[in-house]
């Protein structure tokens, strides 16, 4: 004897439904959405990409000091500490103190205080041990002035 019916399953009802054998199932899903999603992604993030390495070459910033641990990134970004003492004054006025480590990364940045960070366009760091971060920030604290 033959089967002339077959069970599906019915998503809408969430239950199995008994239908005649020549009855066809929704089957799968075509996989082209899929396909157009993740190309779309992978194009966009190809364009960003893009942007980000023509821009690595403008790289003009400048690392000022006699030691190391100066980092500058960007445009016209300095990172430079020069603090003149009355001992380093005296024994030779056209000299300052250099004193070590300071990071500018910006668009004309500038960490100018020792270890001091400048982060973000015209942000500026002159005191010691100061952080500027946005754009055009520049600290209230100047502690440099009691080294001079």
């Amino acid at each position: 004897m033959n089967r002339i019916f077959r069970v599906l399953w019915n998503a809408a009802t969430g239950t199995f439904v008994v239908t005649s054998e020549t009855a066809k199932s929704r089957g799968k899903k075509s996989g082209r959405r899929k396909l157009a999603v993740s190309a779309l992604i992978s194009l966009s993030s190809i364009m960003v990409s893009a942007d980000a390495l023509a821009n690595a070459g403008n790289d003009t910033g400048k690392g000022i000091g006699t030691e190391n641990g100066w980092i500058a990134i960007g445009e016209g970004a300095e990172a430079d500490s020069t603090i003149t003492t009355k001992e380093k004054v005296a024994e030779d006025p056209s000299k300052g103190y250099v004193a070590g480590a300071g990071i500018a990364i910006g668009y004309y940045s500038k960490a100018s205080g020792a270890s001091s960070t400048a982060l973000g366009g015209y942000s500026l760091a002159e005191s010691i041990g100061s952080v500027a971060l946005g754009q055009v920030h520049i600290p209230l604290l100047r502690l440099n002035t009691l080294w001079q």
